[in-house]
């Protein structure tokens, strides 16, 4: 997989992103929220296909689903974690968002899940299990007595998530010239996903979305101020 074929369609999605924070309100249904991240996607990139989750608020505890028809009040969060096809590549980015405010606790659980992205880039190399992505970032959770409830991440290939993925028992290799994403999340009361997609080279794993829109600023995804 040639992966600098994603830049195009990655930087598109971050765009897409802000798109869908500049235009948010808290009076808007979820339908009319993806609106403007739709529409900065077409003008971008024409013709795509998407895989999406949208979760608003109490929704969001769930993993995956679309909460249209739902409002965001002050203090949600919103996960937004997308799948973009574009030129035969898929990319697979999750985002979540602060409705207004981040109180303590959503500040101390995406510092933690932001270190688990990190854990997983490091272990992320040519040759390793697939399991030990998974115990790397949950080796962070279990630190802080908790435990990741789904996979740590997987191959992008055909499909948005392709085999193997980065769970416990998984002895297959991550191999070097492929993209894999790394996903991590919290779901206790409300929930926080991140996501970024690495390339893997013969030195390790390049991050392909942070430099779009990094994760170490989590100020910067409250919206609706």
């Amino acid at each position: 997989m040639e992966f600098k074929g994603l830049e195009k369609q990655l930087r598109a999605t971050a765009k897409a992103f802000m798109a869908f924070k500049a235009e948010f309100g808290c009076g808007k249904s979820g339908e009319e929220l993806l609106k403007p991240f739709f529409r900065s996607l077409e003008e971008d990139l024409g013709a795509f296909e998407t895989e999406f989750d949208f979760l608003i608020g109490k929704d969001t505890v769930n993993i995956d689903g679309k909460s249209f028809g739902a409002y965001a009040e002050a203090g949600d969060t919103i996960i937004f974690d997308v799948s973009v096809k574009y030129d035969g590549r898929w990319s697979d980015v999750c985002r979540t968002f602060f409705v207004r405010e981040m109180n303590n606790l959503q500040k101390s659980a995406y510092k933690l899940i932001n270190s688990t992205i990190l854990a997983g880039k490091t272990a992320l190399e040519n040759g390793t299990e697939a399991e030990k992505i998974y115990e790397a970032v949950n080796a962070c959770y279990e630190k802080s007595g908790k435990t990741l409830v789904h996979h740590a991440g997987h191959l992008i290939g055909k499909t948005p998530i392709a085999e193997p993925r980065f769970i416990a028992g998984e002895k297959r290799r991550v191999q070097s010239g492929n993209v894999y994403a790394i996903e991590s999340g919290l779901y206790d009361g409300f929930g926080i996903r991140l996501e970024n997609d690495f390339y893997v080279g013969e030195s390790g794993a390049e991050d392909l979305f942070d430099d779009f829109m990094p994760l170490g600023d989590p100020e910067s995804y409250i919206i609706g101020k």
